[in-house]
């Protein structure tokens, strides 16, 4: 059975060898073009400590114990996400580098834009690591893109940090007027309360007049405590408005900054160690195709197919006389030997009747 399905597979590769070796020429002219068309690309990237309070959450202090919030990396890593879908935020980025010039044509800046993006990766290493990098034909242009990307990402988080200080300061200025204004409505009350009940000549106030003196006193003393704290945070906002960039510089700290990159990433051992699987997967739909091919043809092409397949003995092999080698000298051709289970069975044409 083995001498049989070998033989089969032999016969079929070499009934068809120039199409059974049309994959492995094709993937080799893939591999190629692989080898030929593929720019190597460097990586340049970086790792930055993050940490990170809402301005306003801490003034207020909103903050909840008990729910679960997202790490500082985590938010940092969402934010840049976030920002690289936009494209004012990726052409700020390229404007800085030496791709500026390129950003002129629509379409070269398209598919610049295009480019950053599928290129970049951020992920978060823990709780307040963040890692950054990005790949690019130029070894100097990934270090700029990189560096850039972080440069313009703290300039965005610096505008945030304003507008969000500013937002604050001017939430705790309008409640400061309001609150000076229930503090001197309270404290009139009481000058009104006590000029009308004046202290008696003799002995102590009546207790229900005591009980609404308390009662305005402790009024003037609840919204005297509110104005303060409104004022101290108000002063705060202040501050923080004045001092953002500094904060921003602590809060979002380069730990790895950016270097030139020396190497590519993809080497050309491992372009090569791809250029050899194209070749083999060649070779694979070549066997699968000539195995395939010798499995599903059932067809009798060989004197052992006759015995495997009809359980029948060969008589007689008629020759093909358009391969047979011709003699030397005569014109007839050398029969071939009847036993040789390789030799290949021509068609008999057998007449309707015998001769008489």
């Amino acid at each position: 059975m083995i001498r049989l399905v070998v033989l089969r597979i032999l016969e079929g590769y070499f009934r068809h060898r120039w199409l059974y070796l049309l994959p492995i020429v094709l993937m080799s002219a893939v591999a190629g073009a692989y080898l030929y068309f593929a720019t190597p690309l460097y990586l340049a990237g970086g790792t930055m400590y993050v940490r990170k309070e809402s301005l306003l959450a801490s003034l207020n202090q909103v903050r909840d114990d008990g729910y679960v919030w997202n790490t500082a990396a985590a938010v940092a890593v969402t934010d840049l996400q976030e920002l690289v879908r936009t494209e004012a935020f990726v052409r700020a980025v390229i404007d800085e580098t030496d791709l500026k010039g390129e950003m002129a044509d629509p379409v070269r800046a398209a598919e610049l834009i295009d480019q950053y993006r599928n290129r970049l990766t951020v992920a978060a290493m823990g709780e307040n690591l963040m890692r950054f990098g990005i790949t690019h034909s130029r070894p100097q242009v990934a270090q700029q893109l990189a560096d850039t990307t972080i440069r313009v990402y703290k300039a965005w988080k610096l505008n945030v940090d304003r507008q969000e200080s500013a937002v604050a300061q001017a939430f705790f200025t309008d409640l400061i007027s309001p609150l000076r204004q229930e503090l001197d409505k309270a404290r009139a009350d009481l000058d009104t309360y006590l000029q009308v009940n004046l202290d008696p000549v003799r002995g102590e106030r009546p207790l229900a007049e005591q009980l609404q003196i308390q009662r305005y006193q402790e009024v003037i003393t609840s919204v005297n405590v509110r104005l303060q704290s409104a004022i101290e945070k108000e002063e705060s906002a202040r501050l923080a408005m004045s001092q953002a960039e500094s904060d921003v510089d602590q809060t979002y700290l380069i730990i790895d900054a950016p270097k030139l990159p020396t190497e590519p990433e993809t080497s050309l051992r491992q372009m090569a160690i791809t250029a050899v699987i194209f070749v083999v997967v060649g070779t694979i739909l070549s066997a699968v195709a000539v195995v395939g091919g010798a499995l599903l043809d059932r067809s009798l092409r060989m004197p052992i197919d006759v015995r495997h397949e009809l359980q029948l003995p060969v008589l007689a092999l008629v020759a093909d006389g358009t391969k047979l080698p011709k003699a030397k000298g005569k014109g007839r051709s050398k029969p071939a030997p009847v036993d040789s289970p390789e030799q290949p069975v021509a068609e008999l044409k057998l007449e309707d009747k015998p001769a008489q």
